[in-house]
């Protein structure tokens, strides 16, 4: 199984764009992805959601935290 974290600012496409090309191309659909933000309003976390994230963490990340997300995504 595929994991992508992928930043929501990045300077050509934003993430959200990235992220809905990921989940509408067949061949990478079933890759999870960990969209990684500095916001933590619930706008944005929904904003993630809604582009198809299956998971999101707000920076700066606790890597632990980060560990147990990709583990529950994985497993």
């Amino acid at each position: 199984m595929d994991l992508i974290l992928l930043a929501v600012r990045r300077p050509d496409l934003n993430g959200y764009e990235v992220c809905r090309q990921i989940k509408n191309n067949p061949a990478t659909r079933a890759a999870k992805v960990i969209m990684v933000s500095a916001k933590a309003q619930k706008e944005e976390i929904e904003a993630e959601l809604q582009a198809g994230a299956d998971e999101y963490i707000t920076k700066p990340c606790d890597p632990l935290r980060l560990v147990e997300k990709i583990t529950k995504l994985l497993d």
